[in-house]
C-alpha cells in the first residue's frame, strides 16, 4: 500500500504522542488526541482523514473532542516502515 509523507507523519504523531501510553501491539486502537495526531495542521489533517480511508487508523468524535488510534492494519504498516 502506498502512502504519503504526510501520511507517515500521521503515523509517527501518532506513536509518539504524549498520550500514547503503551508499546507494541497494545497501540492498536489506543485512542490519542487528534490534535497531537495532526499538530492541528490542515494538511495533516487531510492525511489523518486519507488514513482512515485507507483503514490504517479510525477516528471518533467526543463531544466536541476527536480521537484517533492505529487500527491492526495501521499498526503492521508502521512496523513495517520502522515507524515504531
Amino acid at each position: 500500500m502506498e502512502i504519503t509523507p504526510l501520511e507517515i507523519q500521521v503515523l509517527k504523531n501518532i506513536i509518539k504522542s504524549e498520550y500514547m501510553d503503551v508499546d507494541s501491539k497494545k497501540m492498536i486502537n489506543w485512542a490519542v488526541w487528534s490534535f497531537s495526531a495532526t499538530n492541528e495542521q490542515k494538511s495533516l489533517a487531510g492525511a489523518l482523514g486519507s488514513l482512515v480511508k485507507k483503514g490504517l487508523c479510525g477516528c471518533q468524535d467526543n463531544n466536541g473532542e476527536s480521537t484517533c488510534w492505529l487500527t491492526e492494519k495501521g499498526y503492521e504498516l508502521a512496523k513495517t516502515k520502522n515507524l515504531l
